[in-house]
C-alpha cells in the first residue's frame, strides 16, 4: 500500500463525515488507547483515527514518521529541532522517551537535512563506534 492519505471519521451533524487527510498534513500522532488522535496542519487542526498507535508504527514508519515515544509518533517532515522532547513546526512540543533519545537522533537526516543530527554511529556498519562507552580514544 502506497497511498499518500488515510480517511479519518467524524460526527458532523448527527451524521458520520470520512475526510481525507494527506501525510503531508499529519504533524504528529498520539495515542489514546485503542485509536490515535492525529495532529494536523489543517484548520480543523485534531481527527480521531481508528488506528491504533501500534498500526501507525507498522504501515507509515517508511513513510517519514518515528516513534518518539510509546505514545507518540511524529512526522519527520515537520521536525525542526531535536533536543530533550521534538520540535515541530509552530512551536510545538512533543515528548522523545529518554530510552529512544539516542537512536531517535540519528534518523533525522534522512528525512529532513536542516535538523541538526549526529551523523549515525560507525557500529552500523560494523565497526565499533567512538562514542560508545568505555571506549578509549589515543
Amino acid at each position: 500500500e502506497n497511498k499518500t492519505y488515510f480517511y479519518c471519521k467524524e460526527e458532523e451533524d448527527y451524521e458520520t463525515i470520512y475526510r481525507k487527510i494527506y501525510l503531508k498534513e499529519v504533524l504528529y500522532v498520539e495515542s489514546q488507547g485503542y485509536k490515535t488522535l492525529v495532529y494536523t496542519s489543517s484548520k480543523k487542526g485534531c481527527y480521531v483515527s481508528d488506528k491504533r498507535i501500534t498500526e501507525w508504527n507498522r504501515v507509515y514508519r517508511e513513510r517519514g514518521f518515528g516513534c518518539c515515544h510509546r505514545c507518540y509518533m511524529v512526522n519527520m517532515n515537520h521536525v525542526i529541532k531535536i533536543g530533550d522532547e521534538i520540535e515541530l513546526r509552530g512551536g510545538i512540543k512533543v515528548p522523545l522517551a529518554r530510552d529512544r533519545r539516542n537512536s531517535f537522533r540519528y534518523r533525522p537526516g534522512r528525512y529532513h537535512p536542516d535538523i541538526p543530527c549526529r551523523p549515525e554511529p560507525d557500529k552500523w556498519h560494523n565497526r565499533p563506534d567512538p562514542d560508545a562507552a568505555g571506549t578509549k580514544t589515543g
